[in-house]
């Protein structure tokens, strides 16, 4: 069960597994692995999509619905002409409280 008010969307971002990445995406998802960790903030958990929808219905979450990379590349980044493009591997949960 939550402890978010009722009527409530929380919205995430995370991280898929290496394993679960495009093969072009892996080496930068790599370099920002090392990057986070020599920094001192280093990442601790990777969840595949079938993992968070999971977690997310066991706090009680509904409404559940994930984004991608791709999701967004098409939707708010299709049309750039500076090839800013979001992070690879990088997902978005979004879901409420009922």
């Amino acid at each position: 069960m939550t402890l978010l008010a009722p009527g409530s969307t929380i919205a995430m971002a995370f991280y898929l597994p290496s394993e679960s990445l495009d093969e072009e995406d892996k080496p930068l998802m790599e370099m920002s692995i090392k990057g986070a960790a020599a920094s001192g903030t280093p990442f601790v958990s990777f969840f595949s999509v079938e993992e968070i929808i999971k977690l997310a219905e066991k706090v009680g979450l509904k409404e559940i619905q994930t984004i991608s990379t791709k999701d967004m590349t098409e939707k708010y980044f299709k049309n750039r002409t500076d090839n800013l493009l979001p992070a690879s591997g990088e997902f978005f949960l979004v879901a409420k409280t009922l």
